[in-house]
């Protein structure tokens, strides 16, 4: 399955890797005293192991927009769930609804969760409009969703 990001997504993964490359940059240059002891060595390895996670961030967010596609998801013409709405779902008998965004885990923002295409419950929504009803299989059963609302991310 191919990734398609929101711009928004994109952007904020752009300036991301921009941030990390330039804090890598000042880590790795930072001259450190060595003098032989404990403390240099311990220091020298802590500056190591953050230069390496650095590294390992920067590797995953470029492979990651290397790959992606950018998608313009300014409306859902015909108001149908697609990669990058978000909906408002109620579950089972509940009155209350929870709002989550339908597309990559990675365009998690504030406090909205995402629901990936790729779980059980995203693909039992992909397509559905407002007032359908839709289940999914859980490990403790099939769970009933109501779709009340779905709008562009």
């Amino acid at each position: 399955m191919s990734i398609t990001l929101t711009p928004t997504t994109s952007a904020r993964l752009e300036s991301e890797l921009s941030d990390l490359v330039a804090e890598r940059a000042i880590r790795a240059s930072e001259p450190l005293d060595v003098c032989g002891d404990a403390a240099d060595l311990a220091e020298f390895a802590a500056r190591d192991m953050l230069v390496e996670h650095l590294d390992e961030r920067i590797a995953s967010i470029s492979g990651l927009l290397a790959e992606a596609a950018v998608a313009a998801r300014q409306s859902t013409p015909d108001g149908r769930v697609a990669e990058g709405t978000v909906v408002a779902l109620r579950f089972g008998r509940s009155r209350t609804t929870e709002t989550f965004l339908v597309g990559h885990r990675l365009e998690a923002v504030d406090d909205v969760e995402v629901i990936t295409l790729a779980s059980p419950l995203g693909r039992a929504l992909l397509g559905a409009k407002p007032g359908d009803k839709v289940s999914y299989g859980a490990p403790l059963g099939a769970v009933d969703v109501t779709l009340v609302d779905v709008r562009a991310a």
